[in-house]
């Protein structure tokens, strides 16, 4: 922060050639985080024509922010034929352990949204369900953190018949299910009856079972990397 603007000859310099267009912004972000620009185009991909955070770069704008107050992963096994299902709860300094929020991205959720085969997907599920989870709860948290940006793996799989960003947003965060600690139960909307004046919410119990064979994946900050068990 406080760094003098850089001319263009030095972003040039500085940015790769698959970034240049979006110099001034990455150089923006940069300050805002005490990076150098350097630093922060290694975070960020062309995406679609738009600037995107890599999946490393979103966890790592988040962890610098001065906000950040922890988080914590975990991969469940479900019950149902889908697999498993990411639950990330993350916080703002000071803020108490039952207002934390906790967001969670399923194989159910990237079979909807037709992801489950597609690039890293076919091959790296329980992490590519992590990343998921950890761009939902970042920008419920901290979205000053992203600055308005997407993550490179939302941005890769926007519908193919290009319909209007908003649009394919919006079913993501539909797809996606807010969750409120215990991270082991989780909020769905409930119908209500026209004169009934409760919130609509219930909870239900997320299975917690671990597979035995296919181990269990977790995550607790500071550390900043996976374990993975078994």
């Amino acid at each position: 922060m406080g760094q003098d603007k850089l001319t263009d000859q030095q972003l040039v310099e500085l940015v790769p050639e698959a970034l240049r267009r979006f110099g001034r912004q990455i150089e923006e972000m940069a300050k805002y985080h005490d990076l150098s620009v350097s630093q922060m185009a290694r975070l960020v991909y062309p995406e679609r024509g738009e600037l995107a955070l890599k999946s490393n770069g979103v966890l790592t704008l988040v962890l610098r922010h001065p906000a950040y107050g922890g988080h914590k992963v975990e991969v469940f096994e479900e019950e149902s034929a889908a697999g498993f299902r990411a639950v990330v709860t993350m916080w703002r300094q000071g803020t108490e352990v039952e207002d934390r929020t906790s967001m969670s991205f399923s194989m159910q959720d990237a079979l909807d949204a037709e992801l489950a085969n597609k690039g890293a997907w076919k091959f790296y599920r329980k992490h590519m369900l992590v990343a998921r989870a950890i761009v939902f709860a970042a920008k419920s948290v901290l979205p000053d953190a992203l600055m308005g940006l997407d993550s490179e793996d939302e941005m890769k799989y926007l519908d193919d018949n290009n319909a209007p960003r908003q649009k394919a947003q919006a079913s993501e965060v539909k797809r996606a299910e807010a969750i409120v600690e215990p991270a082991h139960r989780r909020v769905i909307p409930k119908k209500s009856s026209p004169h009934s004046h409760s919130s609509g919410m219930r909870e239900e119990k997320v299975s917690t079972r671990k597979s035995p064979s296919a181990g269990g994946l977790s995550f607790d900050e500071p550390s900043g990397g996976f374990e993975i068990n078994g």
